[in-house]
């Protein structure tokens, strides 16, 4: 393999083995916070555990079966007691049996040994038999929500109130409603992601925006929508994501909402000939429940490709 083929063995790409290490077993940090929001103290799930950790995805190239393999059995070598693995196949390239599943035949190993494998169920869901792993010998996890919000609230012209997220929290206190437009209603696909340049000659200055969520960046499309003059900007989720919300540090106000919502906007706007918005913060809201009350949107879901034993 050439040197060059690949970035180097840190995790320096997108930092999501370090987002993982931190989460298995962060130390606790006080005062943790974003923004100013979400202040307590953070941990990991086993903050005074020692993590071994061992790099097999790369780009280009992905996370290839030997790497994996290898990995693994050098952790076994190195008398691990827990193997955390957050990476997975994506349709059409699921195994189809356990014998095809190169990571279930090494954690079967594993398992024989005494060490525990946790396993991604995977990122693709929420359409069935999208499970990455299923073997019965491995925990599988998914994503799901939490007992906190950083509360954004979008009030319609109408006085019918949604509440979204976001972690940016602007110091702001007023009930001045600012005309709401959609301009993705024209059909066209750029302005309905807010995709770069693509409100230029729009009229959307002092107006709080509605742009659907994907191709781009959260952040960055409310960028898109202050460079054009935009107030403020509602992401709106699509079907797939439902009730999956994210509290982005954004740069202007926003509210990101879920699907049901999103509907209810847009029908509002379809209804009135000015329609108006304001977004209010509330700032991060904490014991919200039953928690956790619904998984997050992308967990792959059961029953697996594979057969039931």
């Amino acid at each position: 393999m050439e040197s060059n083929s690949t970035t180097p063995a840190t995790d320096i790409d997108q930092g999501h083995g370090t987002h993982v290490a931190g989460i298995a077993a962060g130390n606790f940090v006080d005062n943790a916070e974003v923004l100013d929001q979400a202040l307590g103290r953070a941990a990991g799930m086993a903050p005074r555990a020692f993590i071994s950790v061992y790099k097999v995805c790369w780009k280009p190239g992905g996370c290839g079966s030997a790497g994996v393999l290898a990995a693994i059995d050098k952790a076994m070598q190195d008398g691990v007691h827990i193997l955390q693995m957050s990476f997975g196949a994506r349709p059409p390239n699921l195994p189809t049996s356990f014998t095809e599943d190169d990571v279930a035949v090494a954690t079967f190993s594993a398992m024989q040994k005494g060490i525990f494998p946790c396993t991604a169920a995977g990122n693709n869901g929420p359409d069935p038999k999208t499970l990455s792993h299923a073997a019965p010998w491995d925990m599988v996890a998914g994503a799901t929500t939490t007992d906190r919000r950083i509360r954004a609230t979008v009030t319609l012209g109408n006085g019918t109130q949604f509440h979204g997220e976001s972690a940016y929290q602007p110091n702001m206190v007023t009930n001045q409603f600012l005309s709401l437009v959609f301009p993705g209603s024209n059909g066209q696909h750029s302005q309905l992601y807010c995709f770069n340049n693509s409100l230029n000659g729009t009229d959307v200055r002092d107006k709080i925006v509605m742009c659907n969520i994907g191709g781009l960046d959260n952040i960055e499309k409310g960028k898109v929508v202050r460079n054009a003059g935009g107030a403020g900007m509602i992401l709106m989720n699509f079907e797939r994501l439902g009730y999956t919300t994210f509290s982005d540090a954004h740069h202007l106000p926003v509210s990101h909402v879920s699907y049901k919502d999103a509907i209810q906007i847009k029908d509002y706007i379809i209804s009135n000939s000015t329609p108006t918005a304001k977004i209010t913060f509330g700032g991060t809201i904490f014991d919200i429940h039953p928690s956790p009350h619904w998984h997050t949107s992308h967990p792959e879901a059961r029953p697996s490709i594979m057969e039931i034993l």
